[in-house]
């Protein structure tokens, strides 16, 4: 197993004043990094192209303002 050694501000101290806690945290990053690592391996495979992005993202984007404009 690899040891991961995280620096966090006094102020976020009390994140870690339990177990508990300790584990939360722990699943969360180790759910965080395989959610990058699958990001990478789709991507790595990709064809799109940096328009192909573009268009995308304007669809996904007037997508959610339509349903925003439906729910008001």
């Amino acid at each position: 197993m690899v040891e991961i050694l995280l620096k966090f501000p006094e102020d976020l101290r009390w994140i870690l004043k339990s177990k508990e806690s300790v584990k939360f945290l722990e699943s969360v990053l180790i759910q965080k990094l395989c959610e990058i690592k699958i990001g990478d391996i789709l991507a790595e495979k990709s064809e799109l192209k940096e328009e192909d992005i573009d268009v995308l993202d304007h669809l996904i984007k007037e997508g959610i303002f339509k349903r925003i404009k439906e729910i008001e």
